[in-house]
């Protein structure tokens, strides 16, 4: 079995390859799909990451939920920690770590979550039973370590869903998986 650093390069290599049309368009049919679930039509706030270097695009889910009178927070580090704030318009957002759009420091922190919050998460590579590899940081990981009652939605392009990842006790596990063409639910 490949380790999950090997997985990780191969996966980015796969995704850095596809076009901006690619990304536009098997983004439109993911995002579809996610806004259209359940979890998400019911769910009161949403947790949401904000696309960077070919990961699959969220605007339209952000857009999305704002028309439907959702809370919007997206990821904040705060050194080694994650946290998610509240973002109203793109004028809430600053370039952080590694160049990713996060929320400005007077952002409010959304710091309870229960049955009525959806995270929308990124990764970089997922199997059919719903392991994931994600950029190595662990902040998801920890982050949702405790709110066993969030629903997680992992968005991914079918690139991304490999046969098997090696898994770790700690690993977070999506509740679902969304890609263009399928959705990976336990």
């Amino acid at each position: 079995m490949e380790t999950k650093k090997q997985i990780r390069a191969e996966i980015l290599k796969r995704r850095s390859a596809l076009s901006k049309d690619e990304v536009a368009d098997k983004s439109r049919a993911i995002c579809r799909k996610i806004v259209s679930c359940e979890q998400f039509v019911q769910a009161e706030i949403i947790l949401l990451y904000l696309d960077f270097n070919h990961e699959v695009e969220t605007g339209l889910i952000w857009e999305k939920a704002q028309k439907m009178g959702k809370h919007v927070a997206a990821p904040r580090l705060i050194g080694s920690q994650m946290v998610f704030a509240r973002i109203q318009s793109e004028k809430d957002l600053i370039p952080g770590k590694w160049g990713i759009s996060e929320p400005k420091k007077n952002c409010p922190v959304i710091r309870e979550h229960d049955s009525r919050t959806v995270v929308i998460m990124p990764g970089v590579a997922f199997d059919c039973s719903r392991n994931r590899i994600g950029y190595g940081g662990g902040y998801y990981d920890r982050y949702f370590a405790g709110y066993d009652s969030v629903y997680k939605i992992a968005a991914a392009y079918d690139l991304q869903i490999v046969e098997q990842v090696p898994a770790e006790p700690f690993d977070l596990k999506p509740d679902c998986i969304v890609t263009e063409s399928h959705i990976y639910a336990g």
